[in-house]
Formats: structure tokens, sequence, C-alpha cells
């Protein structure tokens, strides 16, 4: 059962269950239909269901996380494993690092609200913000989080499908162009 929007003290974001953009964003459909072939709908995804070979198309656009607990198994942060050329264009290069460590402040805990929404729900949530930041803020970025589990119950890692586009229109922007 999807849950219900939830918005945040930041300027214009909000974090959304998926289901509630299906048909919406064609990007989110085509990921969430993927996850689905690979499952049967019937458990979460692992690591094994992510085919390189089958997401050429958006490579330079996915991350992946390796989600951290604290001793009360509580989420509290992630390690970026994986970061596809085209977001750390727009974020910088952090791979390696903890969202905490990596990324600026406010980028950080608006990326925490959706892994700590996407662990504690174990289902996909779809996260938008208008401006990345004050330097950005002609941008807009919509990223979809997957949670994936080894053993079916608890999440360790999370695949990210970020879509940066200009504010004005629908037009996704590429590194190197405005």
């Amino acid at each position: 059962m999807p849950q219900t929007r939830e918005d945040h003290d930041f300027d214009l974001y909000s974090v959304l269950d998926a289901e509630e953009v299906r048909g919406k964003y064609e990007h989110v459909d085509k990921r969430l239909k993927y996850f689905e072939a690979k499952t049967g709908g019937k458990r979460l995804p692992n690591r094994a269901d992510v085919q390189p070979s089958e997401l050429k198309d958006i490579l330079t656009e996915v991350c992946l996380f390796s989600v951290m607990y604290d001793e009360n198994d509580v989420f509290v942060d992630a390690v970026i494993q994986l970061m596809g050329t085209t977001v750390a264009s727009f974020y910088g290069e952090i791979t390696g690092l903890t969202v905490t460590e990596g990324a600026a402040p406010e980028v950080a805990e608006r990326i925490l609200v959706s892994c700590r929404q996407c662990v504690e729900t174990q289902r996909p949530v779809y996260a938008e913000t208008a401006a990345l930041s004050a330097e950005k803020s002609h941008l807009k970025v919509g990223v979809l989080y997957v949670p994936l589990s080894e053993d079916g119950e608890r999440i360790d890692r999370l695949f990210l499908h970020v879509k940066v586009s200009l504010r004005s229109s629908g037009i996704v922007c590429q590194p190197g162009h405005n």
C-alpha cells in the first residue's frame, strides 16, 4: 500500500512512495518495471538483479549506496559505492565517502531523508527538489530510490536513478551543457 506524500522543511523538496508517480515519469515507470520483472513483484530486489549491461542507457545517472545502521539497527547513513558520471558532474565525485562526508549539508540531509524512508518502508521512493543548490537553482532533480536486500528482509543497498533537468522544461541536462 503506497505511503502518502511526505513534505519536508527543505525548500521545494518532497519524498513520495514511487507508486504515487507511476504514469507521470517514464524513467520511473521503466525502472520500476525493470525491478518487477527481476523479482516477479514477490520479493525485494538484490544486487545481482542489477545488471549493468541491461541499464546501459542510464548508467551515467545511476548510484549505488551501501546502507549503514547503528547498534540499534536504525538507518544512519550510506556509503556511495558507485556514482555515475552525470551525477558526479552535478554533485562532485564522492564515491567511497558516506553521504554525510561527501555531500553539502543541505543536499546530504535531503538524500538521507529519502534513504531513510526507502529503508524503513522497504519500498521504492521518489524524491524531487526544484533546485540542487543556490548556484544551480535553474535545475531540478528527481531521484528514484530502490531498496535492495541480499537476504530478502534487511535493506543493505539502495539503487538510485538520478534525473536532472532544467526547471523551465522537461529537457534533461547533460554535463557541459546549460
